[in-house]
């Protein structure tokens, strides 16, 4: 008797498909199986550094090759500045904490307070910026 490998092998959602933000940011499942890689973390600590302390750089660029994680990193802020009471946020800021990462888990759970901060996804395309 013959079986595929499909039926010994599963993949989880997570890695089956790339992160899209405009489809993707009102569904925390979609932030489960997250990775916080040391780079992630030094990100983020960045991050929280300037957002704590006044006259800081607040705009940084994440460049790389096709899947290696851009969307999932921007993904992974949006929920973690999203509202107190929204699923996304409670599941990204439950991962700091299962990660031990606690200082970022305070960070992220404080700052954006109860009604988080506003946040705007948007795809670049071959068109103009005020369109997009």
């Amino acid at each position: 008797m013959t079986s595929s490998l499909a039926s010994h092998i599963r993949i989880k959602r997570r890695y089956s498909r790339s992160v899209n933000l405009e489809r993707d940011l009102g569904r925390p499942e979609t932030l489960e199986g997250y990775l916080f890689t040391s780079k992630v973390v030094a990100l983020l600590e960045r991050i929280t550094t300037a957002t704590s302390l006044p006259g800081l750089p607040r705009a940084w660029t994440a460049t790389g090759v096709y899947g290696t994680g851009k969307s999932a990193f921007a993904h992974m802020l949006a929920a973690l500045y999203g509202p107190a009471d929204d699923p996304g946020h409670q599941c990204a800021t439950a991962m700091l904490q299962a990660a031990g990462l606690e200082s970022l888990h305070t960070h992220y759970r404080h700052l954006a307070g109860r009604g988080g901060l506003v946040r705007t996804v948007a795809t670049a395309r071959r068109e103009a910026v005020a369109h997009t």
